[in-house]
């Protein structure tokens, strides 16, 4: 796949696809068929098809500058020849919407280079989604679709005509009539078609082209008989009669040459330039795109520039691909006519032609077209020298779909003796969670080695070593990764900065769950000066996180969470609003958010981060997602999409296997069925543990326990089995205590205070609340309290009863501040606090009596409001209820007043809770 950047710079090869061509030779306006796109401009697709040269995208560039001039958002992507990489294609499908509205598909390129298999879905269904809320007409031009050789890409644009919104218009030019759902559209009047038949020039257009010629009415009528009003034919005729002026000869010989007319008209025309012009036309046929530099360098002729400009006076078939007129390429028929010329008068000449070019491509930064065309000169060894010099750029910056793009195309025996490409496809798997093809790549570096007797000392080999304990800790395990990484450090300098940066990363990891804590945050800050030699952010955006993740495990909140933001800053400067790294940091983040009852901003966040799936980096970054986004999701009121989002957290544990993520997502599904309805699925997720506290040789053996541990306490305590849960917190509290796990240890203390109520030990539940209070250096966590139940708002109001009442063991002035903190956030009705009188999990809301509003809601906003939960876009809603789309704006701003939420989504979630739709 196309990077969006190059090691120099961002990439032309995406301007010049993006942009519509500038229409080559002489055009004329064609109002016949204009008028048939126009009345069509409303159809879900429309279709220009035809034969090469019936001046498909001429009529489609002449629509679009119309669409344009009326001031409607118009998106161009010229198809690629040999479109077989659905990702490919969706990164400038992407490229092309935020060209054309920058509002749209944000930072949503980046995500791609995740090569998760899910990640086409997941950015088709977002794209649907942006486009429905932007909800102004949006046009969508792809051309030359017939060059799209791959089932996925021809999925994505029929996903596109099926679930897109009715603001999406898509145009599409082909030589032949394209696999879409045409008929069905057809069916529902969608679809408006423009076939060879209508794109031939009738006599009143010919009679316009040649308008400046004396041509004979008869002469012509017979021109066009002959092409059947083939453009390109006619077009040819035009520049050989400029050019020759034997008008009779021409006509003569086509009149029974029909089948050869193309040929015969760009011979005819090839065979009147100077020779200077007609060799260059021919060496630079080999290129699919050119500047003026370019044609110089494989030329060899200094004045690349002018003779550019000499043909594009001439008219000789040169699309402008910029509106800067810098790159051009030649029209595909003329291309082939000129190629098949060149193969045939100078063969010997096309090796050397495509070495000149991939040596410029190279040298300008643009390594996919300077691998093509080593290929294309059947030097292997050079593609995979230019892949190598530009492998780590791309992992750096985590373009590792980008490489391993580029790695796919070579040939694999070339491969196997390249230590540093191997290390780069390595990372690049590692990075993805691709561990098996991570760890081939490893093993051809230490065959290599042991090949070539290169000592253990050496960079390579401590290369091989830190991507071997980056697997590891992916795979979240840690047991002897320490041992792989510790030569690094005592000398960083001597081995990549990247090399050196990920080895402390992975350390850190270590220390940070081998509860040392102060050591991972010094280390990370020992290795600031590495991370700022390193070419990309997402070194150090990991770092930054993980030294928050350590600051957070002491209790440290206001430090980890200035980490956490630093990472989120760097990654969305350098990266992206919505990049990958981006997510990972933003999961933290929003996890401290949702902590602080700062729900918009933790929704936002984290809504954003649970898209990474399985490729949420370390396991860490998922629990943050997984579990706050479905607390939040629950405190809404949207219990059931709460249990998807845990069922979906599941499922990403089952698939990188991971213990602990699985008994996490456990502890939490247990922690919601204390508060849901019988029905609720949870079962018994503390099954199989070990009842004696195990002897742990690191510290994420040690969570997972942890995590059983808690759901088996949850369980006790749902059960009214109070005693037992108090005994399984005896152990818990002594290792966490033990080993400084402040917040782990604030979790236990609440769920001890809760058991102590439970068993009628008023003070013990009070003592033990007052410990959790006390735990960390928080005093704006209220969730982890308010997150337990109403009980722990009891023991809260008795504390601060005390206080005001000054007895003895109440709490100090600064914790009575935070309980003060906490019991005002818990003060709104809450989705699990039950009514005055009423049990847990009874609705505090009916349509008769909707607490949550502000003021009740109008009919004609309940009638919008069950309209949007039916999924339909504001446009639809207009048509339903015969208003304008401002008019369903506005009610939706009065909804979203009354309903005190900020999204379509929540005003869902939270009517269905209150029973006003279904």
């Amino acid at each position: 796949m196309q990077a969006a950047v190059s090691p120099k710079g961002r990439s032309p090869l995406i301007a010049t696809r993006l942009n519509a061509p500038s229409t080559a030779g002489r055009t004329i306006a064609r109002p016949r068929l204009m008028d048939r796109l126009l009345d069509g401009s409303t159809s879900r697709l429309t279709v220009i098809h035809g034969p090469a040269g019936f001046g498909k995208t001429t009529l489609a560039v002449q629509w679009r500058t119309r669409l344009r001039e009326e001031g409607k958002p118009v998106a161009w992507l010229s198809m690629d020849k040999d479109e077989t990489d659905s990702l490919r294609f969706l990164a400038y499908l992407i490229e092309a919407i935020r060209h054309a509205e920058p509002s749209l598909c944000a930072d949503l390129l980046s995500l791609l280079e995740s090569q998760n298999e899910h990640i086409a879905d997941f950015l088709l269904t977002e794209l649907v989604n942006q486009l429905h809320d932007y909800g102004e007409d949006f046009y969508l031009f792809l051309d030359d679709w017939h060059l799209v050789n791959d089932r996925r890409s021809e999925e994505a644009v029929v996903f596109l005509l099926e679930h897109g919104p009715v603001n999406l218009h898509l145009v599409v030019t082909s030589r032949s009539r394209p696999n879409l759902p045409i008929f069905k559209l057809a069916l529902r009047n969608e679809v408006t078609e423009i076939q060879a038949a209508d794109l031939r020039f009738d006599l009143s257009e010919s009679e316009r082209f040649f308008h400046d010629l004396e041509i004979d009415p008869d002469d012509l009528r017979a021109l066009l008989d002959t092409t059947e009003g083939w453009i390109a034919a006619l077009q040819l005729a035009l520049i050989s009669l400029r050019a020759t002026g034997d008008r009779e000869s021409l006509l003569r010989w086509i009149a029974g040459k029909h089948h050869a007319i193309g040929d015969y008209l760009a011979e005819s025309v090839l065979n009147s330039l100077q020779p200077e012009l007609l060799e260059f036309l021919l060496q630079t046929s080999i290129l699919g795109r050119f500047c003026g530099a370019l044609c110089t360098a494989i030329t060899g002729q200094t004045n690349g520039f002018a003779i550019l400009e000499r043909v594009e006076q001439l008219q000789l078939f040169i699309i402008p691909l910029d509106d800067e007129r810098e790159w051009f390429r030649y029209h595909h028929l003329f291309a082939s006519h000129l190629q098949r010329r060149l193969e045939r008068d100078h063969p010997e000449r096309i090796r050397g032609l495509h070495l000149s070019a991939a040596e410029w491509f190279e040298r300008h930064g643009f390594a996919e077209e300077a691998v093509s065309h080593a290929l294309a000169a059947d030097d292997e060894e050079y593609a995979v020298r230019i892949v190598e010099a530009t492998a780590m750029w791309f992992v750096e910056r985590s373009y590792m779909a980008t490489l391993l793009g580029l790695v796919s195309r070579l040939p694999p025996a070339r491969l196997a003796n390249r230590p540093a490409l191997q290390a780069a496809i390595a990372w690049s798997n590692c990075l993805v969670h691709r561990s098996g093809q991570a760890l081939a790549a490893v093993a051809h570096i230490e065959d290599y080695m042991l090949a070539n007797d290169i000592p253990a000392d050496h960079a390579i080999a401590h290369e091989a070593r830190v991507i071997r304990a980056c697997i590891e800790i992916f795979a979240d395990r840690i047991d002897g990764v320490e041992a792989l990484v510790r030569p690094v450090m005592t000398h960083p300098e001597a081995v990549h900065p990247w090399v050196a940066v990920v080895a402390a990363n992975v350390l850190t990891y270590v220390l940070l769950h081998s509860h040392k804590y102060g050591e991972a945050i010094e280390l990370q800050r020992t290795m600031t000066p590495f991370h700022e030699r390193t070419q990309g952010p997402f070194s150090q955006i990991y770092g930054n996180c993980f030294a928050g993740m350590a600051a957070y495990e002491m209790g440290l909140h206001s430090m980890a969470e200035s980490n956490f933001r630093q990472a989120l800053t760097l990654a969305r400067e350098q990266a992206g609003e919505h990049s990958h790294a981006a997510r990972l940091a933003g999961a933290m983040l929003g996890k401290m958010y949702y902590e602080y009852n700062q729900l918009v901003d933790a929704e936002t966040l984290l809504e954003d981060s649970i898209a990474l799936g399985v490729e949420g980096g370390v396991a860490d970054f998922s629990l943050a997602s997984y579990i706050n986004y479905s607390r939040l999701l629950a405190l809404r009121g949207a219990e059931e999409r709460a249990i998807i989002i845990l069922d979906e957290g599941q499922n990403t544990a089952r698939q990188l296997a991971q213990a602990r993520l699985t008994n996490s997502v456990s502890a939490e599904r247990m922690r919601l069925l204390a508060f849901a309805p019988p029905s609720t699925p949870g079962g018994d997720p503390s099954q199989g543990e070990d009842p004696n506290f195990p002897d742990f040789s690191d510290g994420i053996a040690a969570q997972a326990w942890e995590a059983r541990r808690i759901a088996r306490i949850r369980l006790s305590l749902n059960e009214g089995r109070c005693h037992d849960a108090d005994a399984l917190l005896d152990p818990l509290l002594d290792y966490t205590t033990r080993n400084g796990q402040r917040c782990v240890m604030r979790s236990a203390l609440v769920l001890r205070a809760l058991a102590r109520e439970q068993c009628g030990d008023v003070r013990g539940a009070e003592d033990a609340m007052l410990g959790a209070l006390d735990c960390c250096e928080a005093p704006r966590a209220v969730r982890p309290f308010l997150d337990e139940g109403p009980r722990v708002v009891s023991i809260l109001e008795r504390l601060q009863d005390h206080a005001r009442a000054r007895l003895p063991g109440a709490p100090t002035r600064p914790l009575q501040a935070q309980i003060k903190r906490i019991l005002d956030a818990g003060r709104p009705p809450l989705a699990h606090r039950p009514p005055p009188g009423g049990e847990i999990g009874e609705r505090s809301a009916s349509p008769s009596n909707p607490t949550n509003l502000t003021e009740p809601l109008k009919d004609r906003e309940i009638d919008v409001l069950r309209l949007v939960g039916e999924g339909l876009s504001n446009k639809e809603i207009a048509r339903r209820l015969g208003i304008g789309v401002d008019t369903v704006k506005w009610y939706l701003k009065s909804i979203y007043g009354k309903m005190a939420v900020g999204r379509r989504t929540q005003a869902i979630c939270e009517a269905r809770r209150l029973h006003l739709i279904d």
